[in-house]
């Protein structure tokens, strides 16, 4: 059974660095450093770590901020080791957090994904009950690990209203029509349809980004960012992500 704790000593928060260069493949230069996580909690922000016995196998570091006058709690990292994923480890660690932030008087959470990662757009969107509509254009410049190498570091930003007591599971399946403005070519790169207007908005993206080679990550980049950045400019919000065998697709509401 998983057990999520406040991380709240040194020896955790170098347990929490050895979780995030295991995850993400990045050099320990990089990480985020245990100075910082100290600096936090002493600031009103929250590490958390995810437990099985007495290892840490995830963990998710919180901070505070401001969002148009509103203190926000921004979620600036969070990470499950690869053998404990797909056990709702993830969802866990979000749910504490949620709670956390709520009880300690901050308004949302927020965070960003990138949005060519399927299954981070499906975990956020679908399973969380976020909702996205502020698109950041290479948000955090180059980056060498294994997970962002080579690839502009674009990233859509989520938020979870704390208005109310938060409970999963947030969507079931998404039922009705929608308008397709993106899909999936026979090449398997994207065919960008006519921009128009329409409730429900459908826009497809790459099931398995990782897998595909350098130029069509790049030609699949520019297509995602265009589509979003058009419809979050003319008050659309992605609501949820629809999973299918050979793609994934973002539906986007008014």
């Amino acid at each position: 059974m998983t057990d999520i704790r406040i991380l709240d000593t040194m020896s955790q928060y170098e347990q929490a660095v050895d979780v995030e260069i295991a995850v993400w493949g990045v050099d320990p230069r990089e990480c985020i450093p245990t100075s910082f996580m100290r600096a936090n909690q002493a600031a009103g922000g929250v590490n958390l770590g995810a437990f099985h016995g007495d290892r840490m196998i995830g963990f998710c570091i919180g901070f505070p901020g401001l969002r148009d006058g509103r203190i926000i709690l921004w979620s600036a990292i969070a990470g499950v080791l690869p053998e404990y994923q797909g056990q709702s480890v993830g969802a866990n660690l979000k749910v504490f957090q949620f709670d956390w932030a709520r009880a300690n008087g901050f308004s949302e959470v927020r965070w960003t994904y990138d949005p060519l990662q399927a299954g981070n757009a499906h975990f956020n969107l679908h399973i969380l009950g976020a909702t996205a509509n502020v698109y950041h254009v290479n948000f955090y410049g180059v980056m060498n690990d294994a997970i962002n190498k080579g690839l502009e570091t674009d990233r859509v930003e989520a938020a979870v209203s704390m208005a109310e007591p938060y409970s999963l599971p947030r969507r079931g399946a998404f039922q009705g029509d929608a308008l397709d403005v993106l899909h999936v070519g026979a090449d398997g790169l994207p065919q960008r349809l006519d921009f128009r207007d329409a409730p429900v908005i459908r826009a497809a993206m790459p099931q398995k980004i990782r897998q595909l080679d350098p130029q069509a990550k790049h030609v699949w980049r520019i297509a995602v960012r265009e589509t979003l950045q058009h419809y979050f400019a003319r008050g659309y919000s992605a609501v949820d992500i629809v999973r299918e065998t050979t793609s994934s697709a973002y539906i986007l509401r008014k």
